[in-house]
């Protein structure tokens, strides 16, 4: 503690003052550098600055409003946008609370949480309203339109619809809670197996498996399993590009067991599977393969989307732009564009670098197996040239692990020709047995034909 002097009263405080604003200065430079000088902003704080502040505009990438503040409120350009957005954009914070898995929740900045009081447009202003930031997303507005369309028209209660540019990264339409809601994949789990153990191994490519009754007897250390392909089909002698075209679950289970147990889960870690992964943009919930199961049974259903394997549609949405884009994921984003406050400048928020998940001669040639599914596999009802894509059935159990008779659908895949690098995702949620996954298919086929010809 310093001992002020009568004689040097004043010039003892000038230097305390000095050493203050040294201090202060030096930590907010630290920030600068560290790019933190933003002060976070608790959830609580935002919901009351959203009672003071008329929230901003949400622009799509063509700058066209999808909602726009008023008199407190976001209000909807029209009410076809608000059930084609409402669930991913999350407008109402005080049910959310800024979860990760809205637009809003990560564009905070829309309900004034960075406005400066004391800034030049607001000192210029002294009785403007509270008004926040703007926001301008990746997201197309007529084509999430699009696809909000598709589920009405089939009928669907429980649908999830993500599509992006696998190249960029940019996510140009995401209908339903594709960043929360998690899923059994079915055989979607099995070109990124097939990628993985190519990676790992690259003579797997030539592993033969005869799919018939008594190569469906699977041994395990407790005795044996029995685990058949769908509707009890066998498929005969098969290659790896004819198993993923079949979707052979013989094929996987076996090729799970031939492969290294331990580089297989090590590996798996770089798609997402159980490990923490987060993007600068948003959040989802991380996917699982075994979770923390030390079950060999668990292992092999994993092999065939069942079991402990659960992933988002946008989870799965990103291997698949994985396989499509040579073994890199390009970093996800969701808004390319942020206005703090009114009268601000616009500032172009950056996506980050490629990720190498896996080695890029595994995934093309997975990506060109997979356009064996919709040539003369389980996608044909659904193909169009250059649609590499994979379908997937997951049954659904009780809390008794009894079946229900429902089931996830799912069919992911894009367009491999690079001049319209599109990726789609469709997940139909809870619908009867005897829906095909070729459902969800047909309506990935019929975005990728809206996006690539203006309409089907």
């Amino acid at each position: 503690m310093i001992k002020l002097r009568k004689k040097n009263y004043a010039a003892n405080l000038y230097r305390i003052f000095l050493i203050c604003m040294a201090g202060i200065f030096l930590l907010f430079a630290c920030r600068v550098h560290s790019r933190s000088e933003v002060t976070p902003v608790s959830v609580g704080q935002t919901i009351l600055m959203s009672e003071e502040y008329t929230p901003g505009t949400v622009f799509d990438r063509n700058g066209e409003v999808i909602a726009a503040g008023d008199s407190g409120e976001l209000c909807w350009s029209t009410e076809e946008t608000r059930d084609a957005f409402l669930q991913v954009l999350g407008p109402d914070i005080h049910s959310t609370l800024l979860s990760g898995t809205t637009i809003l929740g990560n564009c905070a900045w829309v309900f004034g949480t960075e406005d400066n009081r004391w800034g030049i447009y607001s000192l210029l202003h002294p009785a403007a309203g509270k008004i926040g930031g703007s926001v301008k997303l990746t997201l197309d507005r007529r084509l999430q339109e699009y696809a909000a369309q598709l589920v009405r028209q089939n009928g669907h209660e429980e649908a999830y619809i993500i599509v992006s540019d696998y190249k960029t990264g940019e996510i140009l339409a995401a209908y339903g809670d594709v960043f929360g809601e998690s899923m059994h994949p079915g055989s979607t789990m099995k070109p990124i197996l097939a990628a993985t153990a190519l990676s790992l191994n690259p003579e797997l490519e030539d592993y033969v498996y005869d799919c018939v009754p008594e190569n469906h007897i699977f041994q395990i250390e407790n005795g044996a399993v029995e685990i058949n392909c769908a509707e009890n089909m066998f498929h005969g002698e098969l290659s790896m590009e004819n198993a993923i075209a079949y979707s052979c679950n013989g094929y996987f289970i076996s090729l799970m067991q031939k492969a290294d147990h331990a580089k297989m889960l090590e590996a798996l870690k770089k798609w997402g599977f159980d490990t923490s992964i987060s993007y600068e943009q948003f959040m989802y919930w991380d996917h699982s393969f075994i979770k923390n199961s030390r079950s060999e049974t668990d292992y092999l259903m994993a092999a065939i989307g069942q079991a402990n394997a659960y992933m988002t549609p946008a989870g799965l949405h990103f291997c698949t732009n994985v396989l499509l884009n040579h073994g890199k994921l390009a970093e996800p984003v969701l808004y390319s564009g942020k206005q703090s406050s009114p009268g601000s400048p616009w500032k172009t928020i950056e996506a980050g670098e490629a990720k190498e998940v896996c080695g890029s001669e595994a995934a093309d040639k997975v990506a060109g197996m997979m356009e064996l599914v919709t040539e003369i596999g389980t996608g044909t009802s659904f193909y169009l040239p250059g649609f590499a894509a994979k379908t997937g059935t997951a049954q659904k159990e009780d809390e008794d692990g009894n079946l229900t008779g429902l089931c996830t659908v799912w069919t992911t895949g894009g367009l491999t020709d690079e001049n319209t690098p599109y990726a789609v995702t469709v997940c139909l949620d809870d619908v009867d047995e005897y829906v095909g996954s070729a459902a969800a298919g047909k309506m990935a086929q019929s975005i990728l034909i809206y996006m690539t010809e203006g309409g089907e």
